[in-house]
């Protein structure tokens, strides 16, 4: 089995007067054409509404501390830490975890494993973060 990441996106279905968007993305400033398809090739969307953006992540490891945000890698040797604004289901490797406010420390199910999270909040969800993945 190949592990490849899966990027979200989507248009808008409006029919009013004003287009509704449907997927953002979060690229670096200044916008251009190129930082726009980066952001998309690494996975950096959330679709319907922007509040799953909010999902953050960081491991264990004592050499890479940082927060790392959706289309990004966190790795990791036991668990993880989930950060994110108000409430959201939190999806892992495909199967719902619950609601949750706010965030928390997630254990890995196989140590340094490959595993992929996102967010689903108000009817909208994230690109996933990707744990130990590629």
């Amino acid at each position: 089995m190949r592990r490849r990441r899966v990027v979200v996106t989507g248009s808008s279905n409006n029919h009013g007067d004003r287009l509704v968007p449907e997927t953002w993305v979060y690229a670096a400033a200044p916008l251009t054409a190129e930082r726009l398809e980066a952001a998309l090739r690494a996975g950096r969307a959330c679709i319907v509404n922007d509040e799953p953006s909010t999902f953050r992540a960081r491991g264990d490891r004592a050499t890479d501390p940082a927060w790392h945000g959706i289309g990004e890698r966190v790795d990791a040797d036991r668990e993880i830490e989930l950060r994110w604004r108000g409430r959201a289901e939190l999806i892992v490797d495909g199967e719902s975890m619950g609601t949750h406010s706010g965030g928390l420390r997630w254990p890995l199910p196989t140590a340094a494993g490959f595993h992929a999270r996102h967010l689903a909040a108000r009817g909208g969800y994230s690109s996933d973060i990707y744990v130990n993945g590629p």
